[in-house]
């Protein structure tokens, strides 16, 4: 694998991932939707690492947005051989029965409109190269539930799990894992 994009690239685990990478020489598009000093300083770590990258600011719960981001990216290095699908928020810490409305939509939006969004757009180029490499980011809330403070956090993870298992078994005939 050569080049990678990470949704959430700048801070957290995606960050981390891409200094893996960057250790190893890779090219990284490192996507982010707000925190544009964190995005340009995980691109000057990759460098001192020894790999190149290319910041991407998208919101991935839009989809023409997410679509232009690959469409981007692979005009950039020529191909997509990796996906990290790890952009996603927790949302507030709420019992079920106190959630406001307005963050649940927000985190359903980030957490699975858009890895929907990042694993339709970037299977569509897989698919015509015969070949790439998808990980979606869960979380084990997805298996306990996180009943106390992030019930909502949870079931998104536990969607992403769904999304998984699907596209494992969708894709696997084109080459993707």
């Amino acid at each position: 694998m050569k080049n990678l994009l990470i949704t959430g690239g700048s801070q957290g685990i995606g960050k981390a991932t891409a200094l893996e990478a960057a250790k190893k020489g890779m090219f990284i598009g490192i996507n982010y939707n707000t925190n544009e000093k964190a995005a340009e300083k995980t691109l000057s770590e990759v460098k001192q690492l020894g790999g190149d990258g290319k910041i991407l600011k998208c919101d991935v719960s839009n989809h023409k947005d997410v679509k232009d981001m690959f469409k981007n990216f692979v005009e950039t290095v020529g191909s997509l051989d990796g996906v990290f699908n790890n952009a996603g928020t927790t949302g507030p810490v709420s019992k079920i029965h106190e959630l406001d409305p307005s963050d649940f939509k927000l985190l359903i939006d980030t957490n699975v409109i858009g890895a929907f969004n990042v694993a339709q757009a970037s299977s569509k180029i897989m698919i015509k190269q015969k070949m790439g490499n998808v990980v979606n980011m869960t979380s084990i809330a997805a298996d306990i539930g996180g009943a106390g403070e992030l019930v909502h956090y949870a079931m998104s993870k536990g969607a992403i799990d769904s999304l998984t298992y699907g596209m494992a078994k969708e894709l696997g005939v084109y080459g993707i894992r």
